[in-house]
């Protein structure tokens, strides 16, 4: 028996563009899409036997192919605007989000089964169905205030916003590509201090920062209530808040 594993590089593209024009900046981005494919082929041959002294079949042989994605993050493209005032910043993007490319996530199952001179087949799963994602557009906006401007005390209060419409369609068969509309809510206070004490010549940055996710409401309708899996209601919230301490040099 012997294990061959191939990990091999994968590269994608990234491309920005930022102009500049007094208080205002306008940038672009353009991310190429990535996944992650998982292929196992396993190949198994030897000698089926009843007995020591009987041997069926001299030589079999048995092959298996699997094919899957496990990871996809789709092609994308932002177009933003940001204006600066003295105490304020404003932002504004819209992004592209070619989630039409997405590839069904089951495996793809090729069998091959030889025991001549025995007749002995697998029955292959049925193929999996495309998963009929859609692309969205995704508007974010965000804010920033400097409350309190300082050289040796600062805070900067941020807000942000965005809507995410989901790509996946409904759901009337076998597949089940649970996914809701998302509306995003992020918050964030950053403070400077710079030590009077003088040891540290440049301040210190203490951040605290989170984002609300509201996943709105959705109802499943299969084609045959009576299914394995029946009809059902999807929708949630998740909240996650991180802090952070720069020292800078």
């Amino acid at each position: 028996s012997a294990v061959d594993a191939k990990l091999a590089s994968v590269r994608t593209a990234n491309v920005g563009l930022l102009y500049r024009h007094g208080p205002w900046r306008f940038g672009a981005v353009w991310r190429q899409d990535f996944r992650l494919i998982l292929e196992l082929d396993v190949d198994v041959s030897g000698r089926v036997v009843t007995d020591p002294e009987n041997v069926i079949v001299p030589e079999g042989r048995f092959h298996l192919v699997s094919l899957n994605t496990n990871l996809f993050s789709p092609q994308q493209a932002f177009l933003g605007a940001a204006y600066t005032g003295e105490r304020w910043r404003f932002s504004l993007d819209l992004g592209w989000l070619n989630w039409r490319a997405f590839p069904t996530p089951t495996a793809e199952i090729g069998l091959d089964l030889e025991l001549a001179p025995l007749e002995f087949g697998f029955p292959l799963p049925a193929a999996p169905l495309p998963p009929a994602f859609r692309d969205i557009w995704v508007p974010r906006m965000g804010v920033e205030w400097t409350a309190i401007p300082g050289d040796r005390f600062g805070v900067v209060l941020r807000g942000g916003y965005f809507y995410e419409p989901s790509p996946a369609p409904d759901q009337p068969g076998r597949t089940n590509y649970v996914d809701t509309d998302k509306h995003g809510l992020s918050f964030g206070v950053e403070i400077n201090y710079l030590d009077g004490a003088g040891i540290l010549p440049r301040p210190l940055r203490w951040g605290v920062s989170g984002q609300y996710i509201h996943l709105g409401e959705r109802v499943y309708d299969k084609d045959d209530p009576a299914g394995p899996v029946g009809d059902y209601t999807a929708q949630g919230h998740s909240l996650g808040i991180n802090s952070t301490l720069s020292v800078l040099f």
